[in-house]
């Protein structure tokens, strides 16, 4: 992502919140909404693999034998 894209998703999620009006939002401004939350899922996803992938290292090591 260039540098302009960045500030624009930035100005955009300023204004953003979940739940709001959107009637008065402009589609530029939920566009940039979109790819935010876009941006911020592929995150989240990208942090729950991370995670899923240490707990199940470290059950590897300390789970007891059954």
């Amino acid at each position: 992502m260039i540098d302009s894209d960045l500030d624009k998703n930035r100005h955009a999620n300023r204004d953003y919140s979940p739940g709001q009006d959107l009637y008065a939002a402009s589609v530029t401004d939920m566009q940039g909404w979109i790819r935010l939350l876009q941006q911020d899922i592929q995150r989240l996803e990208a942090e729950i693999k991370k995670k899923q992938g240490e707990r199940a290292a470290a059950d590897s090591i300390f789970r007891k034998p059954e």
